[in-house]
């Protein structure tokens, strides 16, 4: 991931192709030097076939940041991980062609920028 891009995006800023949402539970987190690592569990297979996730595997997202980016960037993730528990992800790119990813758990979207 290249940059947190904001909290909550209205649909104007993710408009375009987007994948189908993916409902997993949030059971860990892990802030590190270089990545805040969310381990989940899916809840119902994967919609999308080239990640071939059935129901029930627990899996990793490594939100990585670069060097360059201050810690506030580490505060705004590890606040939205410490409230979430059902997680929603979908997918896309802006018609643009920028490729995005959207965390979602109880009204808070965390939208970053691949």
């Amino acid at each position: 991931m290249s940059r947190l891009w904001l909290l909550s995006a209205g649909s104007a800023e993710l408009r375009g192709v987007r994948s189908p949402p993916w409902h997993c539970q949030l059971v860990h987190t892990e802030t590190t030097n270089h990545a805040l690592v969310l381990d989940l569990v899916a809840l119902e297979s994967c919609p999308s076939d080239a990640v071939g996730c059935p129901r029930g595997t627990p899996f990793s997202l490594h939100l990585g940041r670069d060097a360059t980016i201050d810690r506030s960037w580490d505060r705004t993730l590890a606040a939205w991980a410490e409230s979430a528990d059902i997680v929603v992800i979908v997918s896309g790119a802006t018609d643009g062609g920028t490729p995005w990813l959207c965390l979602s758990s109880a009204d808070r979207h965390l939208v970053l920028q691949l």
